[in-house]
Order: C-alpha cells, then sequence, then structure tokens
C-alpha cells in the first residue's frame, strides 16, 4: 500500500479514541505500517524473552491463518490472556492484506491474564508483568471487532486508491482482473491475454510494462509465486493443493516457480512458517 499514510491516520485516531493498537500488513504479512509505540508495556516485557516471543509470534502465525480460512475477522486471546483481532483486507474477493489489532485487557479478562503470569518461573517477571497488568484499563471485545471492521473497511478504500493511482490505463485494468480471475487456469500466459482481451502481442507487452513494470508473462509468473507464497504462509493445503489453486500443474513447476521469484522452495517456505 504505497498510500498507507492515508490509513495510518486513522489507525492513529481509532487509537486516540479506543486505545486499540494496529499494525498492518500485506498478503504477505509483511508489515507495511506500525505506529511508533506498537506494543503496550506488558507486550513490550514480553517481547524481552526470547521464548515468550516466540508463543506471540505462533499466536500471531494462527491469527493470521484463522483469519484468511474464514476471510473474516478473527478473535482471540494470545498466550498471555490478552485479547487480539486479525481482520483481511479484500479487493474483488482475495486477500490484500491484513490489520492486526490488540494488545486489550478484555472485559473480565484480569483474572485469564493473572493466571498465565502465575504461570511463568521467573518471579521477577511475574512481579512487573502485575505491575503492567495493574495498570491496564478493560475494554469490551464488541468495540474491538467493531473498530477491526471500520479499519479493514478503511484499507480497502486506501488500497483501492492505490490501484486506481497505479493503473496507467483502462489496459492495466484489464489485465490485472483476467488475470487474478482465471489464476487457477494452467493455460493463461501472454497468449491468452492477448486472445481473451482483443490486443496484439505488442500492446499487451507495452500496457504491462507500463502498469506492472514487466511484461505481461512475468506479470502472470509474479501474481502466481505471490499468492502460492501467501497460501502456503497461511494455510494447510499441501503444495500440490496449492500448485493447483495458482494454475501450476505439478509440484515441481511449482518448486520452480518459487525459487525464480522468491529464492525459496514450497518445503522451505514451510519450514520457515513453522520455525
Amino acid at each position: 500500500m504505497e498510500q498507507h499514510e492515508l490509513l495510518s491516520g486513522v489507525c492513529d485516531d481509532i487509537e486516540l479514541l479506543t486505545g486499540i493498537k494496529t499494525v498492518i500488513y500485506d498478503e504477505n504479512q509483511k508489515i507495511i505500517h506500525s505506529q511508533p509505540d506498537m506494543m503496550c508495556d506488558f507486550c513490550k516485557e514480553i517481547r524481552c524473552h526470547r521464548q515468550l516471543t516466540e508463543k506471540c509470534l505462533a499466536c500471531d502465525a494462527c491469527g493470521f491463518e484463522r483469519s484468511a480460512q474464514a476471510q473474516d475477522i478473527f478473535i482471540y486471546h494470545c498466550h498471555m490472556g490478552l485479547t487480539e483481532a486479525v481482520a483481511p483486507v479484500t479487493e474483488n474477493g482475495r486477500t490484500v492484506g491484513y490489520l492486526m489489532l490488540g494488545q486489550i485487557l478484555a472485559t473480565g479478562g484480569r483474572a485469564r491474564v493473572g493466571a498465565c503470569i502465575d504461570a511463568l518461573a521467573d518471579s521477577a517477571l511475574r512481579e512487573r508483568l502485575y505491575a503492567h497488568l495493574d495498570a491496564m484499563t478493560e475494554s469490551d471485545e464488541k468495540h474491538l471487532r467493531a473498530t477491526a471492521r471500520i479499519l479493514a473497511m478503511s484499507a480497502a478504500y486506501v488500497r483501492s486508491r492505490e490501484l486506481l493511482s497505479q493503473r496507467k490505463s483502462a489496459t492495466g485494468y484489464k489485465i490485472e482482473q483476467y488475470v487474478f480471475e482465471n489464476l487457477q487456469n494452467p493455460s493463461l500466459s501472454a497468449g491468452t491475454l492477448c486472445a481473451a482481451l482483443g490486443f496484439s502481442r505488442t500492446a499487451l507487452y507495452n500496457a504491462s510494462v507500463a502498469s506492472f513494470g514487466m511484461g505481461a508473462a512475468e506479470y502472470v509468473r509474479k501474481v502466481r509465486a505471490e499468492r502460492a507464497l501467501h497460501l502456503l504462509r497461511t494455510t494447510s493445503l499441501s503444495a500440490a493443493q496449492v500448485a493447483e489453486r495458482v494454475g501450476v500443474s505439478t509440484t515441481a513447476r511449482l518448486n520452480r516457480l518459487l525459487k525464480a521469484q522468491t529464492g525459496q522452495t514450497a518445503g522451505e517456505i514451510r519450514r520457515q512458517k513453522k520455525g
């Protein structure tokens, strides 16, 4: 989202009004915006400890996966009992990013967080966490869900504005739509784009370069690789199922595609996710 500064202002306003912090991710779960002070004091303390940090990252990964599977807001309790939410940002039925909101103490959740603190072996850490917990105010989960919905709609609006500003012509829009709508078709290529959209190869190539910075064939490969990477990171689909969903005939060809585009095979991407 090149224009994410529009959304960052909304995120700042939301935090001012509700105290809820927000992080914006792209479809590959890479942070593209976070507020300067993105963690509450409680979570900052947790992130000072490697094993607890690993549990935080596992919670985040689970939130992304459940949100992606449901294509809806997923609200959950992290390993320390705080309430968080992941909301997908969608465009034309596909996920183009995520919002992660949270680090809130839900109404009635103080005892749950306290139980998580009590389970820790480090007495000094327990004391510091209780001090942070005492300073936290409780929030209703309904407000978290409402905030997630508002931000998801705002993010979709910003995404649409960005895409409109990036499209150099109606041709670029047609190419993009056709590619995403037919990505599962193994026959999708520059040739099928020409036939479907009524362009000569030269016209198609020039329009693709103007809109995406690359020829149509390369653009198709890029979109396939990005979609495969997203599915490998956010779902439990097998490599063969991922290949089918992105229009690649075999797992071997999927690995060649991913290796060329990302430097990793499907198996390496999955192992990185588990790690």
